[in-house]
């Protein structure tokens, strides 16, 4: 059975091979695709300057452990010899850890205030009012040129990425890209669209949903509300590290020539999807 939306990154024959290419109905054609393009970039800069500088975050961060790694070593000492020696003797026998913590605090204190400074002057400049704008723009016309209808509902579906290296075929880690999609039913086709093309599987072919109990993994979290909000407890989801974690999807299975495929939802969408298949 394979994942409908698995993307096969083939090294040795530099190409990218999405499973679901001979479901493609529709796709954007040269100019539409130069056009997301120039979006696109637009897009990306005024969501870089809407963010902190990613690197100033992990200098913060840097100077913040140098601070308790330094501090640690010295009070240990400190403890260590304070009953056979002065303060004194002791500083100076441990200038360098103490250097290095007070160097390590006030190195992220700044880092914390130009963090902080720039992030309102980026409120201030609406860089993320511009970026919003930018993707709504984005959407409209990708929607507008793939004849995606504005009742369309917006679904995340979980993709997999594999690749080939020395005609050998590998899973690349073990977490999967939540993806978002623009889904909708004519009177034969499940039609999920991105910003690029619109697959379309026949309703006819498609099994019923079944709910999943197994813990996985995935990139990001596209919701507007936080993973804490009320409405997402049941389903149990956690972050760690930038990672974000859930212990069930659900999944739709169907076949093609012979072959079978699946769809593999989050919870949080189950309703959307079970709505439009009416199952």
């Amino acid at each position: 059975m394979k994942n409908l939306f698995c993307i096969v990154s083939d090294y040795d024959n530099k190409k990218v091979k999405p499973v679901y290419a001979p479901f493609i109905t529709k796709e954007l054609n040269k100019s539409e695709q130069k056009k997301l393009s120039e979006l696109s970039k637009k897009y990306e800069n005024y969501n870089l300057k809407s963010k902190p500088s990613k690197w100033l975050l992990s200098l913060s961060k840097v100077l913040l452990s140098l601070f308790f790694v330094a501090a640690l070593f010295f009070i240990v000492d400190l403890i260590k010899d304070i009953n056979d020696k002065e303060f004194k003797t002791i500083l100076i026998s441990n200038l360098f850890y103490f250097c290095a913590a007070i160097v390590g605090l006030i190195g992220y204190v700044i880092c914390r205030v130009l963090t902080f400074h720039l992030a309102k002057k980026s409120k201030k400049t609406s860089f993320k009012d511009q970026a919003n704008q930018t993707f709504n723009e984005i959407l409209d016309f990708t929607q507008r040129c793939l004849g995606v209808p504005s009742n369309c509902q917006t679904m995340e579906v979980l993709c997999e990425q594999h690749f080939i290296k020395k005609g050998q075929l590998k899973e690349k880690g073990n977490i999967f890209t939540n993806v978002v999609l623009s889904a909708y039913t004519t009177k034969t086709m499940l039609c999920l669209a991105d910003l690029h093309c619109v697959i379309s599987i026949p309703l006819a072919s498609i099994k019923e949903i079944e709910k999943k109990e197994e813990p996985y993994r995935f990139k990001s979290w596209h919701k507007t509300e936080s993973i804490k909000d009320k409405k997402y407890e049941e389903y149990k989801i956690k972050s760690k590290a930038f990672v974000f974690s859930a212990e069930s999807y659900y999944i739709f299975k169907f076949i093609h020539n012979e072959e079978e495929y699946s769809v593999l939802i989050p919870p949080y969408d189950y309703e959307k999807i079970s709505t439009l298949l009416n199952k």
